[in-house]
């Protein structure tokens, strides 16, 4: 693994750091959400192709998953994203 983004999610609009999946040999990308108890929102993965300036939601999360993406294209970025948030906390790493 040589570059993760870790971060703990207590509000909406709260967002991981971009990485690449095309750095890595596998063309992969791991993802981990872990929610407390009382957890409540929704977590996205989004995907950019103009280096972090737009962003198109791939999938959406309401639960505790572990998970990768293997996306092969050049150019290409990932972040998770908190785009609704009502209680407690989701613990969320991306990395390849």
């Amino acid at each position: 693994m040589d570059r993760e983004f870790n971060a703990t999610f207590t509000a909406a609009a709260q967002a991981t750091g971009w990485i690449s999946p095309a750095k890595n040999k596998h063309k992969q990308l791991n993802l981990s959400i872990d929610c407390s108890s009382d957890w409540s929102g929704t977590i996205i993965l989004q995907r950019s192709k103009d280096d972090g300036v737009t962003a198109k939601n791939v999938s959406s999360f309401t639960e505790d998953i572990e998970t990768n993406v293997t996306d092969a294209a050049d150019g290409v970025l990932y972040r998770l994203y908190c785009s609704v948030y009502a209680a407690g906390e989701a613990d969320v790493s991306l990395y390849r």
